[in-house]
């Protein structure tokens, strides 16, 4: 089994723990069909997203408890079990969370004022747009011991790494702004069929519900991961890089370059970047690697690698293909491969270097800011690395999402997995006084897609949950509604009552969840048709190039997270369009491959470069202009 050598080769774990994990689990090998057919079936799929999104919709038996026809609930039961009597939405943007410590038994005690601003945001011709509010959630810190108490502080958001810049967060402590660093926890979802109940994974299974949170939090472990350092391991591996790519494009715009060889499946595994396409067949151990060959017009990385662990390949057959099926041979397609003996912790380092790069020069449109302004280098390589073990090949019971070993999914989807992250800050309460701590973020509704036909489109969800997580002796709670002119309330188990003027209510502390579900009243916002938000996370960057997500301009420098009038809605496929790829959406990998038949191993020489350790530098990144691994 590749994931009881894969630990063997990393001494991660005894021979004992690798028994029982494979005696519990023994996944038979799969032949995989070429990665380019999947990601292109994906954008397929995306026409009857909508549809199928529906469907599990009505499936859910905790969607959808009450309509909009019933009347606004001035109270309700939420019931302690976790879940809901609301909406369950098509799209969840995960509660408002307590704020919490990084310390335990601090002896502090806290009153929480949490406010939703729906004050409405504009389109760039300036008509209005009501999607949405502006959060503050605001926090009196009491020290009721004889000395002063310093704690990091912690505050809770969900999102992923590429939405986090649209939150356009920020953190005041006695009403004077501070500073924060970002602490990530890892993916908050789990994994699910493609549609068949088959008990496959090839999907993401992001968190629906509040109740999702409640079991990822409760018991603290989510955050403890999340304050520790994360590391990939200085394993050997073997990596060769393809680069100085020739085609006749002018007769094949779709020119592809195939490499092949043989390897024992037990003895050697093969993780790959910049690969369009990859078929296998396990039983005699024939690989096949292809991708489009680089034409300085088609928006792909140029970056592409084999890594290989364990035995390497030996020989191997370089052939080029007028397209990405690889079925008609074609001559006049080389590049130059260079070998090098290094560590899996260098290559990665140098990979997501030049994703960075890559991803800030093709996905960021027009004043969108880069997830790396708050995301270090050594964050991403450890949420990289996470994945891999969790999920990847490196995993005792590795995902069929990530089983082919594709490295450009795990960094891109290291950014657009939903997760919890944490904003860290430094807060110190005198002996016997009160420190007031509030964090402000946009946040972003959940809601159901327009083209989905749920009664619910037009809705827009918000959750709050009083105590979830946090290490505070919480002693009140109010919730408030500011400039509320242009929303109704569906539903709500808060107490609001707009019509009589009451927009503050008092918070049951033994209430462990609030929901508001709201409606813009007509004309403040009627542009939505095909409801979405760019938090939803969909395509950023793949082997097929980045897809660029323009944003609306926000006046005040408040983001709304939509894209600009005109541009295509990412979670609405229209006739005759398709996004590039949603990052959720993997299609059934059932479908037959192209045969795969071993071709006739050439000893053809390779450019060979023994390379120590350190020889590989990071620097390596800009000088080559964000091309990974330096010659």
């Amino acid at each position: 089994m590749k994931a009881e050598r894969l630990f063997q080769i990393l001494g991660l774990v005894d021979e004992s723990l690798i028994e029982e994990a494979v005696s519990a689990s023994s996944p038979a090998a799969v032949q995989r069909r070429p990665s380019w057919v999947r990601l292109l079936a994906a954008a397929a799929c995306l026409a009857v997203i909508c549809a199928g999104a529906w469907g599990l919709w009505q499936s859910n038996p905790g969607a959808g408890t009450g309509s909009p026809g019933d009347a606004a609930l001035a109270g309700g039961d939420s019931g302690g079990d976790g879940h809901s009597p609301g909406t369950t939405f098509l799209s969840y943007a995960g509660p408002v969370f307590p704020l919490t410590t990084a310390e335990t038994n601090t002896r502090l005690t806290a009153g929480r004022t949490v406010t939703w601003d729906f004050a409405p945001g504009s389109y760039e011709d300036g008509s209005p747009r009501q999607w949405g509010a502006q959060v503050t959630d605001s926090y009196t810190l009491t020290n009721p011991a004889d000395g002063s108490v310093t704690v990091n502080a912690l505050y809770p958001v969900s999102t992923s790494w590429l939405d986090f810049p649209e939150l356009n967060a920020a953190v005041t402590v006695d009403s004077g702004g501070t500073g924060f660093s970002v602490l990530s926890g890892g993916y908050a979802g789990g994994f699910q069929d493609a549609g068949e109940p088959d008990g496959s994974t090839w999907n993401l299974a992001p968190p629906d519900e509040w109740a999702d949170y409640q079991a990822l939090l409760a018991d603290g472990e989510y955050l403890s991961r999340a304050m520790e350092e994360t590391a990939a391991p200085e394993v050997p591996v073997t990596v060769y890089q393809f680069t100085d790519f020739a085609a006749p494009h002018e007769e094949y715009n779709a020119a592809t370059q195939a490499v092949t060889f043989t390897t024992d499946p037990e003895a050697t595994t093969v993780l790959s970047y910049g690969f369009n396409g990859m078929s296998w067949d396990a039983d005699r151990g024939w690989c096949q690697y292809s991708y489009f060959v680089p034409d300085g017009v088609r928006r792909e990385t140029e970056t592409k690698i084999l890594i290989v662990l364990g035995d390497d390949i030996g020989d191997y057959v370089l052939q080029g293909y007028a397209d990405g099926g690889c079925d008609q041979e074609i001559d006049g397609v080389s590049c130059t491969v260079t070998r090098r003996e290094t560590t899996l912790a260098d290559v990665l380092d140098l990979l997501c270097r030049a994703y960075q790069v890559e991803f800030e020069q093709f996905s960021l449109g027009r004043g969108q800011e880069s997830p790396f302004r708050y995301l270090s280098q050594a964050q991403y390589q450890g949420l990289v690395w996470q994945l891999l073990e969790q999920y990847g090949l490196f995993s005792a019971t590795p995902k069929d999402r990530y089983s082919d070993g594709r490295l450009d999914e795990i960094l891109m989807e290291a950014l657009s997995q939903e997760r919890v992250l944490y904003l860290s800050f430094p807060v110190t309460v005198p002996a016997g006084g009160s420190v007031t701590v509030a964090a402000s973020f946009w946040k972003a509704p959940s809601y159901d897609y327009g083209c989905s036909g749920s009664e619910n489109v037009g809705l827009q969800g918000y959750d709050l949950v009083t105590a979830l997580g946090s290490t505070l002796e919480l002693t009140d709670q109010t919730a408030a509604l500011v400039n509320t002119d242009t929303i109704e309330i569906v539903r709500q188990n808060l107490g609001f009552d707009l019509e009589n003027g009451v927009t503050q209510v008092s918070l049951d502390l033994a209430e462990p969840h609030y929901y508001l579900e709201i409606r813009p009243l007509e004309g403040s916002s009627q542009r939505r048709a095909c409801g979405s938000s760019t938090g939803a996370s969909l395509a950023s960057f793949t082997s097929f190039g980045p897809v660029s997500r323009p944003p609306e301009a926000a006046p005040g420098g408040r983001p709304r997270g939509l894209p600009a009038p005109g541009s295509p809605d990412p979670l609405c496929v229209q006739q005759g369009t398709l996004p590039e790829r949603a990052a959720n959406l993997v299609p059934s990998p059932h479908q037959p491959h192209r045969p795969a038949v071993p071709p006739k191993l050439q000893g053809r020489p390779i450019s060979t470069q023994q390379a120590p350790l350190d020889g590989i530098s990071p620097l390596a990144v800009s000088s080559i202009g964000g091309n990974g691994l330096a010659d």
